[in-house]
């Protein structure tokens, strides 16, 4: 049997990898990469930005589709959301002619998807991508700036080479010295410092200055980031223009705080849960080393035995097949084996036969008092295989509530009798109730969040996290509901001497039991001890014991006419006659960015507008 402990391993091992599963980011194929990509920024003095990007993406062995460019065009501030205009000018390869692309906006991008659904490509492939920006200027008191992120930190493969051309018209400039011109540039992961790139400023023949800045070997998530100011006056400004939205109100602050709290909410489950299997969960310490008992424990029976054993997980077509066999071995009823021959196959089924014992000492405690009654229902005799067909869908309703019923009585007679110190049926029913309670409720607030701040364009995110949370509960709240009865001392020393029963049933061996007890003298052990073998799974070792004995097959079990029986052809028929209890009557019932300058402390790779990332498809 699986200790508790390594139940809580197993799951903490399991949430260790949803959570880091949550974060992974499954890369291209290695073989895939960009050789080269050079973006020439062309700033206007009507404060627009024309990028031209030229991606030399190299797919290596792979058939793919083409590509996927997505830049962000809205920006979450503290307090509002900036939006920049976009317009796509075309998708070109090398050679100027037009390709196939659809464009669309998902979250905070504009994402351009090149290529075609019908149409397969590999080796290198070059695209020219045109697109003017609008707002993606910042305005000080003393100069005007860009800060872009050129190639985005969310593309999937590595990046061998990267230029970035910033072209600014010279007219307005004669005779300022290239001095004026500010220039820097971040390389790296997001918010990385790095300076891994060149940055080379000179004026062109047509009366413009060129500011060239280049970067080599950009790892997957790496990007370059550049930032070129200029004196004030070469560029018109213009109002940028600002969704002021609920981002600002107390409302939308709440709606954000509680999205970290369900981030973590899982882990508080998990640490409430913990805390109160660590109170009243945990079982009493073993007093001894398992060793064989030679019967049962006094006043236990079988449906009890399989309770304290599994401590309330039980395996219902288990329990009641060892409960049906004990009853019919106290006399209530005989079991008749029948078969029916078609065509060449023989089909078999058991007839229950009513023997109205009287007996005032042999008490029937309510589980068993409910099979009784479900399979019976006042008739004199019934066949297994009928009720599968007969049950009707209210009875069916009737049985699962007796059968609620009939468990918790049970689970009451542990407690009075002190082996569990809480009703376990009543306790997983709980469990179980505050699972379904917490898990509605997660997915509610959840889903209020999301849809409260679909703005913020992280809806694909947050819903992911969502669902990882919401199974992660689920997960968590099974494991304890599992783990969580706990046995009292006295159950503990009575689980310990089931486990001795076990241990004696399992290894048994004809001239070990002669030491206690002589198969031949007592034939009627074999009975006896059969429904708590059925429970262990070993009551075909323990029929072996009686094979030969005749005296040893009981009263209350009758086989096909004809046919020779004996103890081990009666446990062979235990295993089918489990499956027809189970299928025939338990089967019926059962980041902010942009508007903050890139030079000084502000500045860092993935800072500025623009930037997205990409990748194949």
């Amino acid at each position: 049997m699986i200790k508790k402990r390594h139940c809580l391993l197993a799951l903490l091992i399991i949430l260790s990898g949803f959570w880091f599963g949550s974060n992974h980011i499954v890369l291209a194929d290695s073989q895939e990469i960009i050789q080269d990509f050079q973006a020439v920024i062309t700033i206007n003095q009507d404060s627009s930005v024309k990028i031209e990007e030229t991606i030399n993406y190299d797919f290596g062995l792979n058939q793919k589709h083409g590509i996927i460019r997505y830049v962000p065009f809205r920006y979450q501030l503290e307090d509002k959301t900036l939006v920049l205009n976009y317009q796509l000018v075309s998708v070109e390869d090398e050679k100027g002619n037009s390709l196939e692309y659809s464009l669309g906006e998902e979250n905070n991008n504009f994402v351009v998807k090149i290529g075609s659904a019908n149409k397969l490509v590999s080796g290198p492939k070059t695209y020219v991508i045109t697109y003017i920006i609008q707002g993606a200027l910042n305005y000080f008191d003393n100069y005007d700036e860009l800060f872009w992120n050129v190639t985005g930190n969310e593309w999937a493969v590595s990046i061998k080479h990267t230029r970035a051309i910033i072209v600014l018209n010279n007219n307005f400039f004669v005779g300022l010295p290239l001095e004026n011109f500010q220039a820097a540039c971040y390389t790296g992961v997001l918010n990385s410092k790095d300076q891994n790139c060149q940055i080379n400023k000179s004026f062109s023949g047509s009366e413009e200055i060129i500011i060239s800045i280049e970067s080599y070997n950009l790892n997957p998530k790496e990007g370059l980031t550049i930032v070129v100011g200029w004196p004030k006056g070469f560029v018109q400004e213009i109002e940028k223009q600002y969704i002021t939205k609920s981002a600002n109100t107390l409302f939308t602050k709440f709606l954000f705080v509680l999205r970290y709290i369900l981030f973590f909410f899982p882990i508080v489950v998990f640490i409430c849960l913990f805390y109160l299997w660590w109170r009243n969960g945990r079982n009493p310490r073993a007093m001894r080393s398992i060793m064989a008992e030679y019967e049962a424990p006094a006043n236990i029976c079988p449906a009890e035995a399989h309770i304290i054993m599994t401590e309330g997980s039980i395996d219902l077509g288990k329990m009641a097949t060892a409960t049906l066999i004990d009853l019919a071995r106290r006399g209530y009823f005989i079991i008749k084996e029948e078969t029916e021959k078609k065509l060449i196959f023989k089909s078999r089924d058991w007839n229950f036969i009513k023997t109205h014992k009287e007996n005032p000492e042999d008490k029937l405690n309510g589980y068993e008092k409910y099979l009784l009654d479900s399979i019976f229902e006042g008739k004199e005799e019934v066949n297994l295989s009928s009720l599968k067909h007969t049950i009707s869908a209210s009875t069916q309703n009737k049985l699962r509530k007796g059968l609620e019923e009939a468990k918790i009585s049970l689970g009451n007679m542990l407690v009075d009798k002190k082996l569990f110190s809480e009703n376990p049926f009543a306790l997983v029913k709980k469990m179980k109730t505050w699972q379904i309670i917490t898990s509605i409720c997660f997915l509610l607030v959840g889903f209020f969040v999301i849809i409260g701040l679909t703005e913020t364009g992280r809806f694909g995110f947050d819903f992911f996290i969502l669902l990882i949370g919401f199974f992660a509960i689920m997960m968590i709240f099974a494991v304890f509901t599992k783990i969580m009865p706990s046995l009292t001392q006295k159950g503990m020393e009575t689980k310990e001497k089931l486990e001795g029963f076990e241990l004696f049933l399992k290894t048994v061996e004809r001239d070990r039991v002669k030491f206690h007890f002589s198969p031949e003298a007592h034939p009627e052990k074999f009975a006896d001890y059969l429904p708590y073998a059925i429970l262990f799974g070993v009551e075909k070792q323990w029929a072996k014991l009686f094979e030969n004995i005749n005296a040893a097959v009981p009263q209350w079990y009758e086989g096909e006419q004809g046919t020779g029986i004996n103890s081990v052809y009666l446990a062979s028929q235990i295993a089918n006659l489990n499956s027809g209890i189970q299928s025939s009557f338990l089967g019926a019932g059962s980041a902010a960015s942009g508007g903050s300058s890139g030079f000084g402390s502000e500045g860092s790779s993935g800072g500025g507008f623009g930037g997205g990332g990409g990748s194949s498809w």
